[in-house]
């Protein structure tokens, strides 16, 4: 039952285009156009113009800034984004719980969203799984997200730390790396159009590999025990 296709994650509005040169002019307009408005879906997007380095030379540490921003504010991909940065030492250092404590903040979003539609947690659980076993868990970063809650919790299951950790970070990739639309934004903002299309096309999530050796830090190995995402 394909039911976790959102609106919520529809964001896609952004695109993060080939080598489009953006100059320092442009770009500095551009953040301060973004910092005088109350969107966390922009300040994430922000923080994936940095991540990549597609239109800007790639900085973790000021994509952590606006992720952070955004994530603080509710945005769930952005939490999702934030747990992997964490998880992996982009940006800061490798810090297990500060990955665990955003991880399971954009978990608990994503389960809610499929519980508001079913009548218990038991349904949710299932109609989670049917996607799983349909496949659509390979691509969907919000079923991802919310499997990990699931078996983080053990909501009607086991609870089963590795699977927890494995698919946050499945999800966590899969928000940092899915496409974006980056033309209206330049469009709604008012700026000089500028030309995208030349140079070789971002590569999406679906050039990307759907399988992610799993990197089990200790540290956030301990936090899932300690802490079991609760």
């Amino acid at each position: 039952m394909k039911l976790l296709n959102l609106p919520i994650i529809a964001f896609l509005f952004f695109p993060l285009c080939g080598h489009a040169y953006i100059d320092t002019e442009k770009l500095k307009n551009l953040q301060t156009c973004v910092e005088s408005e109350e969107d966390p879906e922009k300040w994430h997007v922000m923080g994936l113009i940095y991540a990549r380095g597609k239109s800007v030379p790639q900085d973790d540490a000021k994509a952590m800034i606006w992720f952070h921003k955004a994530a603080e504010a509710g945005y769930v991909n952005a939490q999702s984004v934030l747990g992997y940065m964490h998880y992996n030492g982009r940006g800061t250092i490798v810090n297990g719980m500060e990955a665990s404590k955003w991880f399971y903040r954009a978990g608990q979003q994503h389960f809610q969203m499929v519980l508001d539609f079913a009548k218990d947690e038991a349904e949710a659980v299932k109609w989670t799984f049917e996607d799983l076993a349909d496949g659509y868990a390979d691509a969907e970063a919000d079923i991802q997200s919310t499997l990990a809650f699931i078996y983080g919790q053990g909501i009607t299951i086991h609870s089963d730390r590795d699977e927890a950790v494995k698919w946050f970070v499945k999800a966590g990739h899969q928000n940092l790396y899915a496409p974006v639309e980056l033309q209206s934004y330049y469009d709604e903002a008012a700026y000089d159009k500028i030309d995208i299309t030349e140079g070789m096309p971002l590569t999406t999530i679906q050039n990307q590999p759907h399988y992610i050796k799993e990197r089990l830090h200790k540290s956030a190995i301990r936090v899932f025990e300690h802490f079991r995402i609760r």
